[in-house]
């Protein structure tokens, strides 16, 4: 796909490129790096070019193309992915999943934000999110814990779906548990934070977020092909499980939240173990550390200096 797009977006990448003149260029999707490639190489620019994955287990193979300056992974699985093609292990950095410092920084006590989200202190929180746009699955997910009638309380994000936030206002009332519904939000961090564990789609920037929040994870489901890495990640490091019905929802709650067990303290600290929460000051500074020295040409003042030492010797002639 991308090679049949790239002749339709290369005159114009390279049109962009001679514009804005950048001294370093980084790429966070797949089919943007084949097309970046070729448009430096036709520019003959050495602009450091750098490629970071996004993908926790099962990359997309044009994360892969060659002629990137590095890349950066955010597991161990992604990077035994890139060595296995061949590259230079010296180009291809560990440094994590970059995710917004809020999720890093200090936060309220655990109490202190279930005290501003109108909580009770003792009582385990589930925190369940259905992405920026909001999942029907959403309401399934919420009847089958309250048909369970499980000791816990609901923090429930739709997202921008509207319709469903309007639909779970209406049924709240003949819900068995407590429970906040919230639309779009920009408190994700506290939330987290306050939560005991998160049910959550399996896109790899929320798998992180929680990890960096030492969040357990159920996952009510995946993108075929795309996220099945994701789920394979969070079993295998033992931070969560999937359960795509709500049977299985309501048992992983359970098996979680038993009194006595040790489970949930175990995803704990292996969601700990996991996480790289400060992956994207890391990744900063490897971008930094590809900036021309100060006094010293970038790559588009290069190769005009030489075009003018040039032209001076042919008038010179």
């Amino acid at each position: 796909m991308q090679q049949l797009l790239s002749p339709l977006m290369l005159k114009g990448l390279e049109r962009r490129l001679s514009e804005l003149r950048p001294d370093v260029i980084v790429s966070a999707h797949p089919l943007l790096n084949y097309v970046t490639v070729a448009a430096l190489r036709r520019l003959a620019r050495p602009v450091p070019f750098l490629v970071v994955v996004t993908d926790l287990i099962s990359a997309h193979h044009s994360w892969f193309t060659e002629g990137a300056t590095a890349y950066v992974v955010p597991t161990e699985e992604t990077r035994q992915l890139y060595l296995a093609r061949g590259l230079d292990p010296e180009r291809v950095h560990l440094l994590g999943m970059p995710i917004h410092p809020r999720f890093t920084l200090p936060v309220a006590s655990r109490e202190e934000l279930r005290a501003q989200l109108g909580l009770e202190p003792e009582r385990p929180v589930v925190l369940l999110v259905g992405g920026g746009e909001g999942s029907g699955g959403l309401r399934t997910a919420v009847e089958a814990i309250s048909q369970a009638r499980l000791p816990v309380q609901l923090l429930v994000v739709t997202g921008r779906n509207r319709h469903l936030y309007a639909q779970l206002q209406k049924e709240q009332k003949k819900w068995q548990v407590p429970a906040k519904i919230m639309g779009f939000v920009t408190n994700m961090p506290e939330l987290m934070h306050a939560a005991d564990v998160i049910v959550t789609k399996a896109g790899p920037g929320t798998i992180c977020e929680a990890l960096a929040c030492n969040l357990p994870i159920i996952l009510s489901g995946y993108v075929p092909g795309q996220e099945e890495g994701n789920v394979t990640f969070v079993e295998r490091n033992g931070v969560g499980v999937l359960a795509r019905k709500p049977q299985q929802l309501v048992k992983a709650l359970q098996e979680l939240l038993e009194p006595g067990s040790t489970l949930l303290q175990q995803r704990i600290e292996n969601a700990k173990r996991l996480s790289r929460p400060q992956a994207a000051f890391d990744i900063a500074r490897l971008i930094l550390s590809y900036l021309p020295p100060p006094g010293q040409p970038g790559p588009w003042e290069e190769r005009q200096a030489v075009a003018q030492v040039a032209t001076a010797k042919v008038k010179g002639k």
